[in-house]
């Protein structure tokens, strides 16, 4: 995810799935094993055409394993009524992500919430995990 389009993206997806209809449509995605085009199915209504674009641009160059990881832990933290926060957090390594093409997802948990954070250096990533996108 490019900074700019990432903080926009995780942000989005946090304040949807703060919403009904945006949890709803989590927890049928989560049920059909997530993949960005059914992440992206499940929010036509919510964005505009320039905003998916831009979704489907941030969420491909995440690994595959990245969309059912984040839905997996939202999941959890519906079902413990606790808050749940998606955010991207400016590397401090930049330049070991980018040699090693690391992506990294953390979660850290307290009483009241879940929040998953994910970091990487856009478009340095190892071929053999990029998320499949039509």
């Amino acid at each position: 995810m490019g900074v700019i389009g990432c903080l926009q993206v995780t942000s989005e997806i946090t304040e949807l799935l703060r919403t009904e209809v945006g949890a709803a449509s989590a927890r049928t995605v989560a049920i059909g094993g997530p993949t960005v085009e059914s992440v992206l199915a499940s929010l036509s209504s919510s964005l505009d055409e320039d905003a998916i674009e831009l979704f489907r641009h941030e969420l491909a160059e995440l690994p595959g394993a990245i969309l059912p990881a984040i839905v997996g832990v939202w999941s959890a933290a519906s079902l413990a009524g606790k808050a749940f926060v998606l955010t991207s957090a400016p590397l401090v390594r930049l330049l070991q992500f980018a040699r090693e093409r690391r992506v990294e997802l953390t979660t850290a948990l307290d009483e009241h919430s879940v929040t998953v954070t994910v970091s990487h250096v856009p478009d340095r990533h190892a071929a053999w995990y990029r998320a499949d996108v039509a």
